[in-house]
Formats: structure tokens, C-alpha cells, sequence
């Protein structure tokens, strides 16, 4: 794990607060004459909401390996691949000996008194 370089990431908020207040100047003054301000409003908010929205994904992208509820789950995947590899190795599950599978219901009696009569005709 290499951490995220702290003065990197201060820069990056810095930069954030800064186009949250020079994007909506610049959009107020591009469509000021040709849309009007409704316009440049809705641009804004779009704008601003996407750089907040990428700076918090990478915020809680920056350390996926810790045991918060969006993280990674890096020991139920431990767990399943040592199953697999246990399985792998013997050859069967190790927990199929205790259970008992659907598929090997008993024999109905009529398939089983005619599978008798026929071994008993020859």
C-alpha cells in the first residue's frame, strides 16, 4: 500500500474550492447574451457536481483496503479462495459429506419392485 501523497490531495481540495467560485463567473459571462442566466445556473451546478463528485470517489477510492462498508471485502475473498483451493486438493468440497444433495431422492417402490422383478425372472 503506498498512501496517497498528502500535499497532492490538499492541492486538489484547494482547486476544488477555487472552481466552485470562478466556474459559475465564467459561466454567467459565456451565456449571459446567447441562453441567459438560467441557463448558465444549470451549467454550473452540473459542472461543480461533477469535480465534487470525482474528487469524492477518488477521496474514498484512495484506501480500498481498510474494513469500511464500500471497501473491499479482502477476507470473505481469502475465504472463498482457500475453499477453492482446499477443494481443488481433496478432490470434493469439504463441507458435501455432511449434506445431503437433492438429487439423490430414493427410488420410488414401483421403480424399485420392477428393477426386483426383473433380476428376479432369470
Amino acid at each position: 500500500y503506498i498512501p496517497f501523497p498528502f500535499p497532492h490531495a490538499q492541492i486538489v481540495s484547494f482547486f476544488i474550492l477555487v472552481v466552485c467560485f470562478l466556474v459559475p463567473i465564467m459561466n454567467l459571462s459565456w451565456a449571459n447574451g446567447i441562453y441567459g442566466d438560467w441557463f448558465a445556473a444549470i451549467i454550473n451546478f452540473f459542472t461543480i457536481m461533477c469535480f465534487v463528485g470525482i474528487h469524492e470517489v477518488s477521496r474514498e477510492l484512495e484506501n480500498p483496503f481498510q474494513n469500511a462498508p464500500n471497501d473491499l471485502p479482502l477476507t470473505t475473498f481469502q475465504a472463498q479462495f482457500n475453499e477453492a483451493l482446499i477443494s481443488m486438493y481433496a478432490g470434493y468440497h469439504p463441507d458435501a459429506f455432511w449434506t445431503v444433495s437433492e438429487s439423490s431422492t430414493p427410488i420410488s417402490s414401483e421403480k424399485s419392485s420392477s428393477v426386483d422383478d426383473e433380476e428376479k425372472e432369470p
